[in-house]
This record gives C-alpha cells, sequence and structure tokens, in this order.
C-alpha cells in the first residue's frame, strides 16, 4: 500500500541588494519550520553579490536561488519569482518579514483537513525594524494569538463588501503571507494573459484576484507570520515619498501604471477593482458607500501633503462619475476645505496622535524580529491576548 506524500509548501522572498540585514532573520525563520517538505525560493532582483553571497552562506539545500540579470519593477519581479515555483503550495513573504515557527505545520493541517480549499490566510503579526524611520514605532511589535481554529468563507460577499468600501481588502484571501495552491496560480495566470500581478500594487491586486477567482478559502485563528516595515522597506518609502520610494516607478510598464493617482491606497482599490470586475465579467450588486468611500482617502489625501491637491482632484472626480449631482457637490465641497493646510494640518495631527496612542500599547520586540522570542510571549499571554 503506498504512502501519501505530504503536500510540499515554498515560501518565496522577492528581495534586493542593500536588505541582507533583513533577508537574514527571514531566512532563519523559514528555515526553522518543523516540516520537512518545505522549500525557500530567493529571487534576487538585480543580480546583486551581496545578496548571493549571503543565501550562499546558509548553505542549506532547502534554499533555491534565482535572479534577475537587471533590476525588474516590483510587480514584474514577483511574477518572475512566481513562476519559478515549483511546489503544491505557495506563498509570498517580503525579505523583512518572518514566519512563525509553527506556520507551515498549521497551513498543512489546514489542507489535509479541508483538501477543497486552494487558499489559507491567518492573522498576520507586525513589526517595525530598529531601523523605521519614525522613532517611536522602533522595534515595536503586535501579535494577536487565537485558539488555531478553521473557518471557511466564501469570497464573493467578502469582495461584494469590499467593492463598496465597507470591508478591509485585508479580510479577502490574500498570497502575500497566505498559503495558496498552484492550482488556484495557474488559474489565476491563464484568465490574466499569462501574469498574475497586473497593478503596481502587487499584494494588493493578487487579493482581489484571488477572491474573484475562488468560492471559498480558510481563516486559521491564529498567527502565521509576521510583516515588518524598516527604513529600506518599499511600502515604507512610498508612503514618506522618500527618494527610493519616488523610483518605485521607474521603468514600471505602461499597462501597469494606475490612471489616477497612485499615491492612495483608496484609490488603488478602486481601480484594480474595475480591472478585475473586467478580467472576471464581475457585476456590481450594490453602490459604493460614500462615507467609508471618502472618508478613507481623505485620510490618505490629509496625512500626504505632498500628493494631497493630487489625491483630492482624483477623488472629486471619482464621485462625479459614481454619485448623484448633489453628492458630487458635496464632495466638491468638503474636499475644498480638507485641502486648506491648516483643516489638513490639523486632522493630520489628530490621525497620527491616535496612531501613537495604539503604538504605545505594542511591545518592544526582544531583538530584531526575535520569532521565537515573540511566540513564547504570545504563549505566555494565551490564546486572543496581543502580544
Amino acid at each position: 500500500m503506498g504512502t501519501t506524500l505530504p503536500i510540499s509548501f515554498e515560501i518565496i522572498i522577492p528581495t534586493l541588494g542593500g536588505r541582507e540585514r533583513y533577508l537574514a532573520d527571514a531566512l532563519r525563520s523559514c528555515l526553522a519550520q518543523d516540516y520537512k517538505a518545505v522549500s525557500i525560493l530567493v529571487s534576487n532582483n538585480g543580480a546583486s553579490s551581496e545578496v548571493r553571497d549571503l543565501v550562499a552562506s546558509f548553505s542549506d539545500k532547502r534554499i533555491r536561488y534565482v535572479e534577475t540579470a537587471h533590476t525588474l519593477p516590483m510587480p514584474v519581479h514577483w511574477d518572475f519569482a512566481l513562476r519559478h515555483s515549483e511546489a503544491d503550495v505557495v506563498s509570498i513573504i517580503g525579505d523583512d518579514d518572518s514566519l512563525m515557527p509553527h506556520a507551515i505545520q498549521a497551513a498543512a493541517a489546514a489542507f489535509a483537513r479541508e483538501p477543497q480549499l486552494e487558499c489559507i490566510t491567518h492573522r498576520p503579526g507586525q513589526y517595525y525594524w530598529p531601523d523605521y524611520p519614525v522613532k517611536e514605532y522602533q522595534n515595536r511589535f503586535s501579535v494577536s494569538r487565537g485558539a488555531g481554529k478553521l473557518a471557511i468563507h466564501r469570497t464573493k460577499p467578502l469582495l461584494d463588501n469590499v467593492a463598496r468600501f465597507t470591508e478591509w481588502y485585508g479580510r479577502l484571501p490574500f498570497l502575500y503571507h497566505g498559503f495558496v495552491r498552484k492550482s488556484a496560480v495557474e488559474r489565476i495566470r491563464n484568465a490574466q494573459g499569462g501574469r498574475i500581478f497586473l497593478r503596481v500594487a502587487p499584494d494588493v491586486y493578487s487579493d482581489l484576484a484571488l477572491a474573484a477567482s475562488l468560492d471559498t478559502f480558510g481563516i486559521i485563528d491564529d498567527c502565521l507570520t509576521i510583516g515588518g516595515q524598516g527604513a529600506s522597506s518599499t511600502g515604507v518609502n512610498y508612503a514618506m515619498n522618500s527618494e527610493i520610494g519616488r523610483r518605485f516607478m521607474v521603468d514600471m510598464p505602461e499597462d501597469l501604471i494606475p490612471k489616477i493617482s497612485h499615491h492612495s491606497i483608496g484609490l488603488h482599490l478602486y481601480e484594480y477593482l474595475e480591472k478585475i470586475r473586467e478580467i472576471y465579467s464581475l457585476r456590481r450588486s450594490r453602490s459604493i458607500a460614500w462615507r467609508r468611500f471618502f472618508g478613507l482617502i481623505a485620510r490618505e489625501a490629509v496625512q500626504k501633503p505632498a500628493h494631497r491637491k493630487e489625491i483630492l482632484d482624483d477623488l472629486v472626480k471619482l464621485c462625479g462619475i459614481e454619485y448623484s449631482a448633489p453628492i458630487a457637490l458635496l464632495s466638491k465641497v468638503v474636499a475644498a476645505i480638507l485641502d486648506a493646510d491648516w483643516v489638513a494640518t490639523g486632522l493630520a495631527g489628530a490621525l497620527k496622535s491616535r496612531e501613537q496612542a495604539v503604538m504605545r500599547q505594542w511591545r518592544n520586540a526582544a531583538t530584531a524580529l526575535d520569532v521565537h522570542s515573540v511566540w513564547a510571549l504570545a504563549q505566555r499571554l494565551g490564546p486572543g491576548k496581543a502580544a
């Protein structure tokens, strides 16, 4: 009688030169998994010799390595890396992220219990590296422990609520920090002309594509990965409009460049949803909730003074398309008020104070993303407690 082979997992880590400090910890967290059928694929964007040497220094056959001849835009690089995956189940994490020690075991058990599922997600934690640009956030982390139970959710109602802006897109199935069967990845690739990531924010876009192509997915009530943010993190630099962030759009393929401001996640989401509806022949069932839609994007605008007017102008244009004349006019009036320096500065300060109050409740990491220490602390606190 034959023996059933375990489900194979591959953790894909796209990286760039200059980020070896983060990458080393990410690799250690992957190699610490108590699961035999796991491999790690490091994709070196731009063929940095420092990255190549770091990977080689681990001298571990579980690590596979690929590189690009020159630096590719992020979504193009992610597609490149994903095409090299070989396992039954794949996950993408950043080079500044980490796996919890039990991550693969938990995901494998969930797939074994519900073999029809093609995507398993969880409740990711968050960590700010010591070099994060905002001092108050440095070395702070949050990990929320649950009971580890698996719940099955339907994707289409969630996607519908996200499209109405009444639900956070992070509740959708996700490939970045999630665990997705290769069959689902290939189905999306076939539907999208050979590519997975058709917009500049590959994590957000792939959430929507998964939701459109799956009927159900599983959520484990536990933290399996930690998202890290440091001085070199793409998202941080993009949000802060640093020189690194401004280079993000360099050489971006024309068909991936947003037609509306790319400085607002809310505007990204609106445009991505339009693209998803086109590809997957999805119809709107209900209109967009104005207060949630306007409020989300307006908050981003007042927190980004360099791009405030651009974001508000595009928001007003979309409100003119989506809503009746009275609401469109109200949108224009409110946007004009928010564009006043004293109003925007006051609101941005209030939002910042609220963020800092939340951050003060987070704990300090023992070391730079020492996941085993974090995990031990979370275990001591018990299920349902935030670390």
